[in-house]
């Protein structure tokens, strides 16, 4: 993932470690969350003991059943699609098959939310949407945009607790552990946090020193002025 970052997004990202983005820097942890490095080895190891044998291809096969799927891109998108081919690549070399197309990015979410989309390279938020923590359209049992179907009855319970709670360590403790649990039980493939720059020219003045997203910042417009 990181090769994906320097080669491809030239540095602009940073690894992902569960669904929170470091940039919520009062939510954001790696205490006691599981980190998997690029280890072919390993993998070959796994998909070995699961029973995945290579064929006469390359291609693990179980009970007859080729490893393979589908990852849909979107249309024309200039940035996932080298992601995901440097991603194939990645996953051939351990045997696995994942075939690429493109879609509309409506295409995309609609198969995504019915659950008849194999995998998308897509980006989402699991938890930091407008500086919040809460992941519950993403991570709950019943939310609306859990495109993976993923359901924990403990994470359930710490995502309702995370709303509830007034107390910010209390509700800090409850999305650490999520990331943990995340992290423990993949059940997405998380790449990367962009590096998301705004542009503006130098003669802009009143612009903020820093900025969690670029959007909210253009609701303060009536605070800038041009310098002559």
């Amino acid at each position: 993932r990181q090769k994906v970052i320097d080669d491809i997004f030239k540095g602009t990202a940073t690894v992902a470690t569960s669904n929170m983005t470091p940039a919520l820097t009062d939510w954001y942890t790696t205490d006691g969350v599981a980190a998997y490095t690029y280890d072919v080895a390993k993998a070959n190891s796994l998909l070995d003991e699961a029973g995945w044998a290579a064929g006469s291809d390359g291609i693990r096969e179980k009970d007859g059943q080729k490893l393979s799927f589908t990852c849909t891109t979107i249309s024309g998108d200039q940035a996932r699609r080298p992601e995901a081919e440097v991603v194939q690549q990645y996953l051939k070399a351990v045997g696995i098959d994942m075939q690429l197309e493109e879609a509309p990015v409506s295409g995309i979410l609609e198969g995504l939310r019915s659950g008849d989309m194999q995998a998308s390279l897509f980006n989402w938020t699991y938890g930091g949407d407008n500086a919040d923590p809460d992941a519950t359209q993403t991570l709950g049992t019943d939310g609306s945009n859990n495109f993976s179907r993923y359901s924990n009855a403990r994470v359930d319970e710490l995502l309702a607790s995370g709303l509830s709670e007034p107390d910010k360590a209390k509700r800090q403790a409850a999305y650490a552990e999520i990331q943990q649990i995340v992290a423990d039980e993949v059940p997405f493939l998380f790449m990367m946090f962009w590096d998301i720059y705004a542009l503006f020219n130098t003669r802009v003045q009143g612009l903020p020193d820093t900025a969690l997203t670029s959007d909210p910042v253009y609701l303060m417009a009536n605070e800038w002025w041009i310098a002559q």
